[in-house]
C-alpha cells in the first residue's frame, strides 16, 4: 500500500452559517424565579401573621425559618438556579412577607381589640383595610420593627441568599 492510498481525507461538517458568530442565548428562568419569589412571600407573610395570632409574640428565629422558605422555593422553581437575580428575588420576598405578615397580625388584633371594646362600629372603624388601622400601623413602626426584629430580618434575608446567590468559586494555587 503506498502513502497516497493509506491518507484518507474526511470532508469537514458543514458549519452553520454564523456558528462562530452568533450563539443562542440560554435565558435564564427569571419569571420562575420571581413566581417562587412571590410564593414564598405569601406562604411567609401567612405564617408569620398565623404565628403573632396564635401565639402572640413574635418569634425572631422564625424570620430565619422563611428565608430557607423563601430561598428553597426560588431554587426549586427555577430548577436550581443560582445568581445575585434569584438571591435578591428570595431575598425581598423575605423582607415582604415579614412586612405583610407584621401588618397582618396588627391589623387582626386592632380589629379584633376594636370589636371587643366597641362592638361592630368599633370593628368597621378599624377594619383590616382601614386608613384607621394603616394609621395606628404607621404611627407605631419605631415598635413594630424594632433593632432586633430588623437583626432578625436581616437574617431572613442573608439565608435567602446563601440558598440562592452565586457559589464562590476558590482559587487554588500555591506559591
Amino acid at each position: 500500500m503506498s502513502e497516497l492510498d493509506s491518507l484518507t481525507i474526511q470532508p469537514a461538517e458543514p458549519a452553520p452559517a454564523f456558528g462562530a458568530v452568533a450563539h443562542e442565548a440560554v435565558r435564564p428562568p427569571v419569571g420562575r424565579a420571581l413566581l417562587g419569589a412571590a410564593l414564598g412571600a405569601a406562604f411567609g407573610a401567612a405564617a408569620w401573621a398565623a404565628m403573632v395570632i396564635l401565639t402572640n409574640h413574635s418569634i425572631g428565629i422564625a424570620a430565619t425559618c422563611l428565608g430557607l422558605l423563601s430561598g428553597g422555593l426560588v431554587g426549586r422553581i427555577s430548577g436550581g438556579w443560582r445568581g445575585v437575580f434569584p438571591a435578591v428575588a428570595a431575598a425581598v420576598s423575605v423582607v415582604v412577607a415579614l412586612v405583610i405578615g407584621k401588618y397582618s397580625a396588627f391589623a387582626y388584633i386592632v380589629h379584633r381589640d376594636a370589636v371587643q371594646r366597641y362592638g361592630a362600629a368599633g370593628g368597621r372603624y378599624f377594619g383590616y383595610t382601614s386608613g384607621h388601622t394603616w394609621n395606628a400601623f404607621h404611627a407605631s413602626l419605631g415598635s413594630e420593627f424594632s433593632p432586633l426584629y430588623l437583626l432578625w430580618l436581616g437574617l431572613g434575608a442573608v439565608a435567602a441568599w446563601r440558598m440562592t446567590g452565586p457559589v464562590a468559586h476558590r482559587q487554588t494555587g500555591g506559591s
